[in-house]
């Protein structure tokens, strides 16, 4: 790697006034940084079925006007599962839900399903929750009346009790109704079946369900209903290892993968809490409030970099090299420095471009910070904490050094534009160390997630932008 130095112009045949230059890369800095605000965060309006298939660019499911990671309103999903691999469909999502709003929360919503007493349907608050409603059971009826279409059992509609949510249970906080239906329900008789379910729960502006908005006992926004199916170019539940372990696994052994969605992310967490002596001698925990996640992520890629320091070392056992060389001469600490404190810091002899994705910009030779960023709590600021995280770090004790923000991978594979937006965050900063009057002299940054193989081991810190190609522009 060839080490540039910070603050000089583009070489060009034509040599043009040091203040063109200038001008031109803050105005390039002026531009990206309107753009990036242009972020939406909340959805203002209900989306109603007929309104458009909208691109979301979900790695996993096609959606039906919008989102739920468009809103921090409750929301409505009718989910329609696919006659093969019905329940891996259905709790990916659930799942999926769970972390979106974990994002948003920082907690954990309850796990809720509507449960029949006295042969009606018993819809619980779905408010801190992600509730699901199956009707994907024999018992549950399609039947069309005159230009409605219901959903029956006993007699009773199953869709008139979502409405009855969609139109009185949205003053809570955030919180997600699934409503499972089977894809078999499709008729090309009576067109689009499950156009016509979204368009007989989703509020029509005007009516009973809208026009509250602007009383005393209003809703800022109208709820969010909309609908979603698995992608037809995903395998489930093989596809999803990506969101948990960085890579999609190779399945030739058959044998020892898990064949539910529930029996992989039970692989993932427990290979992640798997007894690994080197993480536990590496890794101290953060004074105050750590997530397990955040703990375990910094635990993994400490065990990473100094066995990939380790390849190069001569004869020495990996328990001697760490106990004689990197913990002796402080080679590697987590939660190191005061003010600011960084998750982990190395300063090992030999580059690490073996396992992590250093810049051309940086000397082989500087320091490495490690700063995991979970995204707990993040949704609803943009993520200014992870912009914080590099920013506090400019100017002062690492300023020459190489920041790399690892990130779990399922925040990179939720929609396309959320995994440009973060990776946007660390270009800017980038930019605005490269800028010639800029008020910062560095570090420099990238994004990364950690890639795992099946013993929970941290094989390597992959740059955001090739996972982000291969997880989103897969044929």
């Amino acid at each position: 790697m060839s080490l540039q130095q910070n603050h000089t112009g583009t070489v060009s045949d034509t040599v043009r006034p040091l203040n063109s230059i200038q001008n031109e890369r803050l105005d390039r800095f002026r531009t990206e940084t309107v753009e990036l605000t242009r972020m939406p965060t909340e959805l203002s309006r209900t989306v109603r079925a007929g309104e458009g298939e909208l691109v979301i660019e979900d790695p996993f499911y096609s959606w039906g006007g919008a989102t739920p990671y468009d809103s921090g309103r409750p929301s409505v999903i009718l989910h329609i599962a696919p006659e093969n691999r019905r329940g891996d469909s259905l709790a990916f999502l659930e799942r999926r839900l769970r972390d979106e709003y974990t994002q948003r929360q920082g907690g954990e919503p309850l796990a809720k399903r509507v449960r029949m007493v006295a042969g009606k349907p018993k819809i619980p608050d779905i408010s801190g929750a992600v509730a699901t409603f199956d009707l994907t059971g024999d018992e549950w009826e399609l039947e069309f009346r005159a230009d409605s279409v219901r959903v029956e059992r006993d007699g009773k509609d199953a869709l008139e009790y979502v409405e009855a949510i969609v139109e009185t249970g949205f003053a809570g906080d955030l919180g997600y109704l699934v409503v499972n239906i089977p894809s078999d329900w499709a008729d090309p008789i009576r067109g689009d079946v499950f156009e016509r379910i979204h368009e007989r729960i989703a509020p029509t502006p005007g009516t009973d369900a809208s026009s509250t908005i602007g009383s005393e006992n209003a809703t800022t926004d109208l709820p969010l209903v909309t609908r979603c199916h698995p992608d037809e170019n995903i395998q489930l539940p093989a596809d999803a290892s990506v969101y948990w372990f960085g890579q999609r696994m190779d399945l030739d052994d058959e044998s020892v993968w898990p064949d539910t969605i529930e029996g992989w992310e039970d692989r993932f967490d427990r290979s992640l809490r798997n007894l690994d002596w080197l993480p536990t001698v590496l890794t101290e925990e953060h004074e105050g409030n750590e997530s397990t996640e955040h703990y375990l992520i910094k635990g993994a890629t400490a065990g990473l970099l100094v066995r990939a320091a380790h390849d190069d070392a001569e004869s020495e056992t990996l328990e001697e090299y760490v106990f004689e060389t990197v913990l002796r001469n402080d080679e590697l600490e987590t939660e190191s420095g005061e003010d600011p404190c960084v998750d982990v810091h190395a300063s090992f002899d030999d580059a690490l471009d073996s396992c992590i994705p250093w810049p051309d910009e940086v000397d082989d030779s500087a320091d490495l910070v490690i700063e995991v960023e979970t995204g707990r709590g993040e949704g609803s600021t943009q993520f200014r904490k992870f912009w914080h995280t590099i920013d506090r770090l400019a100017d002062d004790e690492y300023a020459d050094d190489f920041v790399c923000v690892v990130v779990p991978p399922r925040l990179l594979a939720k929609t396309k534009k959320q995994a440009e937006y973060l990776c946007k965050l660390v270009k800017l900063w980038n930019r605005r160390v490269d800028l010639t009057e800029s008020d910062i002299e560095g570090p420099y940054a990238r994004l990364a997630v950690p890639v795992f193989d099946e013993s929970g081991s941290c094989q390597s810190l992959r740059e955001a932008e090739a996972f982000v190609e291969e997880v989103y522009d897969r044929e």
